[in-house]
């Protein structure tokens, strides 16, 4: 990783070299200085099942339900899979076929081959859904999986992370969000977390894992100047509306020591404000 500090000078910091440093910027917040560059491992995967199942909005409490029963009963590493209600706005860029209408969609990638992949989301597909996407791809594809415009749009969007989630919570989901809610937001989504996002490898960072069940990301519509349309953020009228049920974890959460280090490490190399008495260490 290369990195930029308040003193101006660039470096290069790794396992090997300003070892503090580099396990403070991977995940003790902010303020260390403004990263340039960095370096990362790649692994071949030609190709990956993946896709997305497609279910009348209605059906949302059934395959929602059956969703986190497949998620919360164990899946390996290798699949990550999302469940979401989508209520597409009228706008001319969506397709006809989404355009001003509302779905459950339930998407998912598995790195394998086609036979693996369509074993583990077969209790989805035995559901019947109006339409599957699914077939092997180049990893590439996975860009368009969410159906996210590619132009920039009038939108917010919030996130949290939902623990100790049951069918309690699926229900708080569908009061929220799901047919007969309130909800005018575009997407309400659930993603599962896990794999290496549950493992702290040795030479871990700051924040080496994310402790949940899922992560809960709405995202809203900001139709006047201001957000004071049907956004998820602040100003925005639904943000309550679809609260999740679980503790709210930041991913800036750090314990005890890790938050004295990260300090510490910060005013290494950090000025302090004028007037402000000079610390080193400690």
């Amino acid at each position: 990783m290369e990195i930029v500090t308040a003193d101006g000078e660039l470096r290069r910091i790794d396992h090997d070299t300003e070892t503090d440093l580099f396990w403070a910027v991977r995940g003790g917040g902010g303020n260390y200085g403004v990263v340039t560059a960095l370096e990362f491992e790649l692994f071949p995967a030609p190709e990956i099942h993946a896709g997305a199942l497609f279910f009348p909005f209605e059906r949302a409490p059934e395959v929602m339900h059956a969703w986190h029963e497949l998620v919360s009963a164990g899946l390996p590493q290798e699949i990550t899979t999302i469940a979401r209600v989508y209520q597409f706005p009228p706008l001319p860029i969506l397709p006809e076929f989404l355009r001003g209408k509302s779905f459950t969609v339930v998407q998912a990638a598995c790195l394998g081959n086609e036979r693996d992949g369509a074993d583990l989301i077969r209790p989805l597909t035995e559901l019947g859904p109006d339409m599957s996407t699914f077939g092997m791809v180049e990893p590439a594809a996975l860009g368009h999986l969410g159906m996210d415009p590619e132009d920039p749009l009038p939108a917010a969007s919030a996130s949290r992370v939902v623990s100790n989630a049951s069918h309690a919570t699926i229900d708080a989901f569908l009061d929220s969000a799901g047919p007969g809610s309130p909800s005018q937001l575009a997407s309400v989504e659930l993603r599962s977390i896990g794999g290496a996002l549950a493992r702290r490898p040795e030479g871990a960072g700051a924040l080496a894992t994310i402790k949940g069940d899922y992560v809960m990301f709405v995202v809203g519509r900001r139709d006047e100047p201001g957000g004071q349309g049907r956004g998820p953020g602040p100003g925005g009228r639904h943000r309550d509306g679809a609260r999740p049920v679980g503790r709210r974890r930041s991913l800036r959460e750090l314990r005890g020591a890790r938050r004295r280090r990260s300090a510490v490490l910060r005013r290494g190399h950090v000025p302090a404000p004028p007037g402000a008495p000079h610390r080193v260490g400690p």
